[in-house]
């Protein structure tokens, strides 16, 4: 999936995951959440983007 995607893009998004992850769950902007989400996407690795997800769904389940 990361194939087509510059090196750049993938290197930023290793090193801010965190803070993406954090937009994602706390952002108050659909848009920032979005690209947040894009870069996400676009930068990690399929399975990288798998432990995201699954972090993410976890968390939903908490608060449900």
């Amino acid at each position: 999936m990361t194939g087509d995607v510059p090196e750049s893009t993938r290197k930023y998004a290793r090193e801010n995951r965190e803070q993406l992850e954090y937009i994602l769950r706390h952002g108050s902007s659909i848009e920032i959440r979005a690209y947040a989400a894009a870069l996400l996407i676009r930068g990690l690795s399929d399975p990288e983007l798998d432990q995201v997800v699954e972090e993410l769904e976890t968390g939903r389940e908490v608060l449900t």
